[in-house]
């Protein structure tokens, strides 16, 4: 397993696409105390205060998982006239409303249905950009092939990105294969880093509070020290193909983002 260290080292240039995506699976079953342990310079920094009165609120996407294709259709029309609209502020698309039968075990049967849907969604001018939407751990590894498979396509650079919940335990290693990944595809990637509460409810409510092992951190000083950590890596010569827009970022980091001339919104969710 790759030391969290590695992504804000000079090694982390050698790193292939492979290396760094075994890293992501073997993250999914890491235990909390090592994850502390691995963060506990950052869980020292001190606690400072999460005020998002002057930041624009991201609008929360009101739909569910479909049961049949006339759900996912009506799912889909919602998106494009959302994606269609002139409008400047990032659009979330969970790809799992999309189609009915939405498993990681039967993905490579529907992966053609599902960029279908997809790429009517990506606008092909203007500033908007689309992200695919936080997902639960077990599809994590879908969304990040549908996502390759969008930029191996070609005209999505800077177009099409992925949020990044930092109440995942593998939020980091995402985010340094997605830097590999852009490098090899010669193109930027948006990024949307996400706060905890930003996970879709019903994924939240379902596997969160249902399965005590779920591979998702619950501590709030966890999740606080994962999103910084995240933060100094993309802010780092690691990251400079990777794009943020950052979701509740506490004061200090949002003005630093500003600095960076990074967007920041707030999400009611």
């Amino acid at each position: 397993m790759l030391p969290l260290s590695i992504y804000l080292s000079e090694e982390f240039s050698v790193l292939d696409l492979r290396t760094l995506y075994r890293a992501v699976e073997h993250y999914l079953f890491m235990p909390d105390a090592e994850l502390e342990e691995a963060l506990e310079g950052v869980l020292m920094y001190p606690m400072d205060s999460n005020d998002q009165t002057d930041l624009e609120t991201l609008e929360q996407i009101e739909l569910y998982e479909p049961i049949d294709p006339t759900e996912a259709n009506r799912n889909f029309n919602y998106y494009l006239s959302k994606s269609q609209q002139a409008d400047t502020e990032p659009l979330i698309v969970y790809p799992q409303h999309l189609h009915p039968r939405f498993d990681t075990l039967i993905y490579p049967r529907i992966e053609k249905d599902l960029l279908k849907r997809l790429m009517p969604l990506i606008p092909e001018g203007g500033p908007r950009k689309v992200f695919l939407g936080p997902i639960d751990e077990d599809r994590l590894t879908v969304e990040l092939k549908l996502l390759a498979k969008l930029l191996n396509s070609g005209g999505y650079s800077n177009k099409v990105g992925i949020c990044i919940s930092s109440c995942s335990k593998r939020a980091i290693p995402t985010l340094g294969w997605l830097e590999k990944l852009a490098v090899s595809e010669e193109c930027e990637i948006p990024i949307c880093l996400m706060r905890a509460q930003s996970l879709e409810p019903q994924i939240r409510s379902a596997l969160v509070d249902a399965l005590p092992d779920y591979p998702m951190l619950r501590s709030a000083a966890l999740i606080e020290a994962q999103y910084r950590f995240a933060f100094e890596f993309l802010a780092s010569s690691n990251a400079t193909h990777l794009k943020p827009l950052l979701i509740d970022p506490p004061s200090d980091l949002k003005a630093r983002a500003q600095e960076l001339g990074w967007p920041c919104y707030t999400a009611d969710y």
